[in-house]
């Protein structure tokens, strides 16, 4: 089994694909920032000031995850001052009133990359601001956030000025069904030149590029995003199978030993919508005996986590088994209803694009012995390991082996 993994993750490695232009940066965890690299400045707009003791709360550092997949670094500000009864604090568009001990005393949680200054407000008119800013050479050049869900899709980023940059992607078929690719583009720092801030929504399609113009600090500079999108997205999608296995059967007191025969397969995914689908397989082994595996299941993602990273797809359906022992023989037919279901990690250990998924079916009935057990990795072509094990009366078969998928037609 351990050769089997290493040959998988070799072959995966081998053709992994690259992104041009981008210093990609898609792990999940959070990035090792030092709170070194992030200064606190305050701006007083008058004569008015109040003493006030200002750092960042250490082990503050969290990333933010956002409806739109995108990532950004937020730290805590800790804030004291002598006792003032008329001064809060407003940070985009919320009021926060210290807490009064010996000092007044608050935390503010505040987004790293925003232009957003914490406003000090007293009786009612803004004294000051406080600004929370990045070492800008630190972060050039530095941090790329490249969601996952934009990995099938070759994004490439291009601007003039290097900046922090978190980008998400959404991809979906029209009415038409031809793939649109929706791009929630984040830059640090930075506005259209009317002000709007970030994130910003782009839609591509084919070979569809965009540029956005933006400024930063009042300083021009613009942005050219790229992606291939497919200009179809089939509905009905299948695979076919194949590769050595192990099988053996019996029939009363007539056995056939284990032995290495062909194994043929055909999968097939018909899409109902993004998170339901209509799948069907069929495994066929054909050495003396025949046995064929035969199965049509309803299938829907029940949960996710880590935006989709990690789902959770049970299968409800039904199989049909034929069983011949030998040639001349009768043909046995029969319907069993096991049900069971998938785990699918997708990007699977950082590889973009390689899906690794666990499967199993169990038996739902007392008079049938009935399991299916698989594991299956890589990308439009895939490996299999999959076990087969069927028993009624005094019949069985059990086949198991490993199997190449490659992709067939689609409509």
């Amino acid at each position: 089994m351990q050769y089997l993994v290493g040959l998988l993750l070799l072959l995966a490695w081998s053709s992994g694909a690259s992104a041009k232009n981008l210093v990609l940066r898609s792990d999940e965890s959070k990035f090792a920032i030092p709170l070194d690299q992030f200064s606190i400045d305050i701006q007083w707009l008058g004569p008015d000031t109040i003493p006030m003791f200002i750092s960042i709360s250490q082990g503050s550092l969290t990333w933010k995850k956002l409806d739109d997949g995108n990532k950004l670094p937020q730290l805590i500000i800790s804030i004291h001052m002598e006792e003032s009864e008329a001064t809060h604090f407003v940070y985009q568009g919320r009021s926060f009133i210290p807490e009064k001990k010996e000092s007044h005393h608050i935390y503010i949680t505040v987004d790293v990359f925003s232009l957003d200054a914490v406003d000090i407000v007293q009786e009612g008119r803004k004294i000051g601001e406080i600004k929370v800013s990045p070492d800008i050479e630190f972060f050039t050049q530095r941090y790329v956030y490249i969601d996952h869900s934009c990995s099938p899709f070759q994004l490439e980023l291009d601007h003039t000025l290097d900046l922090f940059t978190s980008i998400s992607c959404h991809f979906y078929p029209n009415h038409t069904r031809r793939g649109v690719l929706d791009v929630f583009y984040l830059p640090a720092e930075s506005r259209l030149p009317d002000r709007s801030p970030p994130p910003y929504q782009l839609q591509l399609t084919g070979q569809g590029e965009t540029d956005i113009n933006l400024l930063r600090y009042k300083k021009p500079f613009k942005v050219k995003l790229k992606a291939k999108v497919p200009t179809y997205v089939a509905k009905l999608k299948t695979a076919l199978g194949f590769g050595p296995y192990y099988f053996k059967a019996q029939d009363g007191d007539e056995d056939v030993p284990e032995h290495l025969t062909a194994a043929y397969m055909i999968y097939g995914r018909y899409d109902l919508t993004p998170t339901t689908s209509i799948r069907f397989f069929d495994a066929l082994l054909n050495s003396g005996p025949v046995f064929n595996n035969f199965g049509a299941y309803f299938a829907y993602e029940l949960g996710s986590t880590n935006n989709r990273r990690l789902s959770f797809v049970p299968l409800l359906g039904f199989q049909e088994i034929s069983f011949r022992y030998r040639e001349q023989g009768k043909l046995l037919h029969q319907g069993i209803f096991p049900q069971g279901g998938e785990v699918v990690y997708r990007h699977a250990f950082d590889m973009k694009n390689y899906h690794l998924i666990y499967g199993m079916f169990l038996s739902t009935s007392s008079t049938v012995s009935y399991e299916n057990i698989w594991l299956r990795f890589g990308r439009k072509i895939f490996w299999e390991l999959n076990w087969i094990g069927w028993k009624f009366d005094e019949r069985s078969a059990q086949m198991w082996g490993l199997s190449v998928g490659v992709p067939f037609l689609s409509f």
